[in-house]
């Protein structure tokens, strides 16, 4: 699950555009740089580990971000204040990918065929590569040739199963919590279903 918000950053202030992963115990952050000086901080856990009180507390949603390093001594030098946070959003951040990307006249690339949990960093390379693919193979299929399509098809399922397995080593690369509930779901070779 992701709970983000997005932050205007003020005239004078100057961000290095770069992305700030941090791990906690409870999941991790992710804070990057948008388009017209803005800020996306995210906090991504399993649904079930995510603070009820956390939809009306933006109190509670300032403390979390407190505790971290990295994360709250960027916040802070960028002069954003959590506390005034005008609306926190709450989505689905699981990875799933779609066991057909071929259905009849249909050809799925992008979030359409694989949404991509966001610490693989692989989401926009992966649906602008698979856009891509998907209209080549498009172009195939008008001129009676599937040859495309096909090879289409196998070598997203593949590159899936690649980042499936970096998936899971990036996440068994992070030996601070083995007792948390979160990172333990996600120690060793084998995930927990959550």
């Amino acid at each position: 699950m992701a709970c983000y918000s997005i932050f205007d950053l003020e005239g004078d202030v100057e961000a290095v555009p770069a992305t700030l992963v941090e791990a906690v115990a409870t999941g991790w952050w992710y804070m990057s740089m948008m388009p017209r000086d803005r800020i996306l901080l995210g906090f991504f856990t399993d649904s079930d580990l995510l603070p009820a009180r956390l939809r009306n507390d933006m109190n509670l949603w300032a403390d979390m971000a407190s505790q971290t390093s990295a994360v709250s001594a960027r916040l802070t030098s960028l002069g954003i204040d959590l506390a005034v946070c005008a609306q926190l959003q709450f989505a689905p951040a699981s990875t799933v990918t779609m066991s057909k990307l071929i259905d009849h006249r249909i050809v799925r690339a992008g979030d359409a065929a694989s949404a991509l949990d966001p610490l693989g960093a692989n989401g926009l390379a992966t649906a602008l590569w698979s856009g891509i693919q998907a209209a080549e193979s498009a172009t195939g299929l008008l001129a009676q040739d599937d040859t495309a399509l096909r090879q289409y098809e196998r070598q997203f399922l593949e590159g899936i199963a690649s980042y499936l397995v970096t998936q899971s080593a990036i996440y068994a690369s992070e030996h601070r919590f083995p007792d948390a509930p979160f990172w333990r779901r996600r120690n060793g070779a084998s995930l927990e279903r959550i």
